[in-house]
């Protein structure tokens, strides 16, 4: 039996099914009676053609509403905004909404991201809406989906990007279609534009499947710095004691609210749980609340991946365990030293993790 999050939208197999049921992707738990099977939901879906999110730079995250709700955001949805005329919704979450829209200007698609609270938005709203598009602005990389515009409109704060056709990383993980080879190969190309905005930077933060989109000729395009964060520059939004980010791929700093540990190899370790997540088709931790899977993140060690899955090659599981070490030094130091790794185990040479172990 699957079973459908309302929060997130996502679909899983739950480990009972009665009383309290959290949702592996999101964290979010709902009772057993609020959740739905996903043969159910599905016909009250709109077709693939229709529903637009193979084609979106704004998958859905944990803060997305109910896949109950499009019906109420198609009659919301403008014709025009800011001279771009939208074409539908791809996605909403607690801060924005993106749509598909046409540049009449250059008569390009865009996604238009738009800040939902508009003139009554808070501060720190703002900022992290500007900061999210400035993050991405600075940075130049082909598998990174590039920023364009960065304005105002009738008080409403918004900006452009790319709008990638393409597949959300764990559509792409939930059909149960990649292998261990094609899951390097992305996390070879995933590590490498991670590494470019460091390079610049900037650490994501928020990193996970949902925020990966796989281009239809077959790229990993990284997207959603909301959450990023300037390593030189200190910000407002993090606090001492505040956890931010997705818990199945938080680091243990992050998770314990240890904001002034968060560095380039938090994000090492959000990579190498999405490694881990393509290689066995599951998250390295499943809790049944949140604070118990934050105490997992924080002082338990995930199963192997070999032990979910044999087939797994040693070396794919040793990366992965090294990503998602405890302790920062024990990780790979950064993104570029993981991507090597990667390079040599696709090159059919030993990694320097396994040589380690």
């Amino acid at each position: 039996m699957r079973l459908k999050c309302p929060k997130c939208a996502k679909s899983f197999a739950p480990d009972r099914p009665t009383g309290e049921i959290t949702c592996p992707h999101c964290g979010a738990t709902f009772p057993a009676e609020a959740l739905a099977e996903t043969k159910e939901l599905r016909s009250a879906r709109p077709s693939a053609t229709d529903e637009t999110l193979a084609d979106t730079n704004a998958r859905p995250t944990d803060e997305t509403l109910p896949v109950a709700a499009p019906a109420a955001h198609a009659s919301a949805t403008p014709t025009d905004f800011a001279g771009y005329e939208i074409l539908g919704e791809l996605g909403r979450g607690g801060m924005g909404i993106v749509y598909k829209a046409r540049d009449a200007k250059l008569n390009r698609i865009v996604a238009l991201k738009v800040l939902i609270a508009g003139e009554g938005a808070s501060q720190e709203q703002v900022e992290r809406f500007f900061r999210e598009a400035e993050s991405a602005a600075k940075l130049k990389h082909p598998n990174i989906v590039p920023i364009h515009e960065l304005n105002i409109h009738a008080g409403k704060h918004y900006f452009t990007m790319d709008f990638v056709e393409g597949t959300p990383l764990d559509e792409v993980i939930e059909s149960g279609e990649l292998t261990p080879q094609k899951s390097m190969e992305y996390m070879e190309q995933v590590a490498r534009a991670v590494h470019h905005a460091h390079e610049q930077g900037v650490i994501h933060r928020d990193l996970k499947p949902s925020n990966i989109i796989i281009s239809n000729d077959g790229r990993p395009m990284v997207m959603d710095f909301g959450l990023a964060k300037e390593v030189d520059v200190e910000g407002g939004l993090t606090q001492s004691g505040t956890a931010l980010g997705t818990p199945q791929y938080m680091s243990p700093e992050q998770a314990s609210g240890a904001s002034r540990d968060v560095g380039p190899v938090s994000d090492v370790y959000a990579l190498g749980a999405v490694l881990y997540e393509m290689l066995t088709g599951r998250p390295p931790f499943v809790a049944d609340n949140i604070m118990s899977l934050l105490n997992a993140v924080v002082g338990e060690d995930p199963v192997p991946p070999r032990m979910v899955d044999p087939r797994i090659p040693r070396d794919a599981e040793v990366i992965c365990l090294k990503c998602l070490e405890k302790e920062l030094g024990r990780r790979y130091q950064s993104a570029k030293e993981l991507r090597e790794d990667c390079q040599r185990l696709l090159a059919g040479y030993e990694s320097e993790a396994r040589k380690a172990a």
